[in-house]
């Protein structure tokens, strides 16, 4: 009988047998990893879908607002006075019979000082190196007719 007793042979036995390689255990974590990985596709396009939705919700609102706008504005636009509004706002039209004045802004307090047109002319400046590199390389690509 060894000094040690059977009870301390069974842990050391116990210990070496879970030393030991188990197959099994590491095909059942790459396994559970491989359902974790695959899950995360469909996660992500639910995630992608919602926002989608959320975007095309913003977006129907705005454009019913849009719609509401148009509508009022096109109600508007069926009265008489409101043609006659724009008539003589946008288009300066006056009704037969009546006059227009036309409001000019008051003159400047000092005459602009008269500019000969010499001077107005930019004098020709010498085209950079790279400039007329570029005008050369991009002549030579065109097609002679």
């Amino acid at each position: 009988m060894s000094a040690k007793g059977p009870r301390a042979q069974r842990r050391k036995t116990q210990r070496e047998q879970n030393k030991k390689y188990r197959p099994h255990a590491a095909a059942l974590g790459l396994i559970v990893v491989a359902l974790l990985v695959s899950s995360l596709y469909p996660a992500r396009t639910l995630v992608s879908r919602r926002q989608r939705v959320a975007a095309l919700r913003g977006e129907s609102a705005a454009l019913d607002r849009k719609i509401a706008e148009l509508r009022a504005r096109r109600d508007a636009l069926q009265t008489d006075e409101e043609v006659e509004r724009i008539a003589r706002e946008e288009l300066g039209m006056i009704r037969p019979g009546e006059t227009a004045f036309a409001v000019l802004p008051a003159a400047s307090p000092q005459p602009r000082p008269h500019v000969p047109e010499a001077a107005t002319v930019d004098p020709p400046q010498a085209e950079s190196a790279f400039s007329r590199w570029w005008t050369a390389f991009s002549h030579s690509f065109r097609i002679a007719r």
